[in-house]
């Protein structure tokens, strides 16, 4: 009996392929990790100016324009939730036709309201998580007006 010799040939170049296939996926992988790793720098340095941003000044309003009772049925409906990041400086102007306060909780900050006129409390966001903006009357009743939502740098 003779044995085929082209059978022979064909798995010896199926042998020797095999090193040629693994050289190969050794070369792509390194090719994906040198290319990767130029561009970590990249990367990196987006991340970093997103953490290195200086802090900036918001200034968000509220109006306190209604009744109690119309006020109540708004808050209840939904509050806006005035957003900023630690490190900045918060400005809330309010205006107001009910005498009363706007108090923003966990800060403990607060502003007396002036019937008819626009009142300014500034301060700065040194702590982070959301804290409720509350409107008090002169009979202590609270109504919830909007959240301050500060997220940490």
């Amino acid at each position: 009996m003779s044995r085929s010799t082209d059978g022979d040939d064909f798995m010896m170049a199926v042998e020797q392929a095999r090193p040629s296939r693994s050289i190969a996926a050794a070369l792509y992988i390194t090719l994906a990790l040198v290319l990767l790793g130029a561009m970590y720098p990249l990367l990196r340095k987006a991340s970093d100016d997103e953490a290195a941003r200086a802090p900036e000044a918001h200034t968000f309003r509220i109006d306190i324009s209604a009744d109690s009772d119309t006020l109540t049925q708004a808050a209840q409906s939904g509050v806006p939730v005035f957003k900023a990041r630690q490190g900045d400086t918060i400005t809330l102007v309010a205006t107001s036709t009910q005498p009363g306060s706007l108090h923003v909780h966990v800060y403990d900050r607060s502003v007396p309201l002036v019937q008819g006129s626009e009142v300014m409390l500034t301060f700065p966001a040194t702590t982070a998580g959301a804290f409720p903006i509350h409107w008090h009357d002169p009979q202590n009743l609270m109504i919830h007006m909007a959240i301050l939502e500060v997220q940490p740098r």
